[in-house]
């Protein structure tokens, strides 16, 4: 931008990083936490990691977000900023002899 590049109007910077999970089936997702990079920190009293029981059916979206300073390195060209990890488990069954699969997922961050 202007002739500065990206990296450094982005660095020491705070910034809201958000990403979007799609469901493929019906889930509840249990467990989310923002895994970040060594140049990313929380800012102030924010939490990156929360339990939770978000109900999504096949198709919905859902999107997380935290609040986070970036400082990294002006030499570097680009920087990894992390990754959302996300504990997810299938709905049970309308039947009641079905048992319940669960999972676990890491998602990469899609930022806007």
């Amino acid at each position: 931008m202007n002739g500065l590049p990206l990296a450094s109007i982005l660095n020491h910077s705070d910034h809201v990083i958000k990403a979007d999970v799609t469901a493929n089936a019906d889930i509840v997702i249990t467990h989310v936490e923002w895994l970040l990079a060594d140049v990313v920190t929380p800012i102030g009293e924010e939490i990156c990691a929360k339990n939770i029981e978000d109900v999504l059916s096949s198709g919905e979206v859902i999107c997380y977000c935290c609040a986070v300073s970036v400082n990294s390195s002006e030499d570097d060209a680009e920087t990894p900023l992390g990754r959302l990890a996300v504990e997810w488990k299938r709905m049970k069954a309308r039947k009641p002899t079905a048992t319940v699969a669960f999972g676990k997922a890491v998602l990469t961050m899609n930022f806007t």
